[in-house]
């Protein structure tokens, strides 16, 4: 992703991405696994009809 936006200085781009982040880091694997596992369990059985945001507070920062 950081090629992507930046070819030549791919480190500038992920440095721009973790400072409009809330939580300032990229987010882990297991913390997006640990919102599927919970969501496949018998505790998430009356959540229905919902969007789940896992962006480290991107949108409130």
């Amino acid at each position: 992703m950081e090629e992507q936006i930046h070819p030549d200085k791919p480190a500038a781009s992920q440095k721009d991405f973790e400072a409009s982040v809330l939580f300032k880091r990229y987010a882990g694997n297991s913390e997006i696994a640990d919102l599927a596992l919970f969501l496949a369990c018998d505790d998430s059985k009356y959540i229905t009809g919902t969007t789940q945001v896992i962006d480290g507070g991107m949108i409130v920062g």
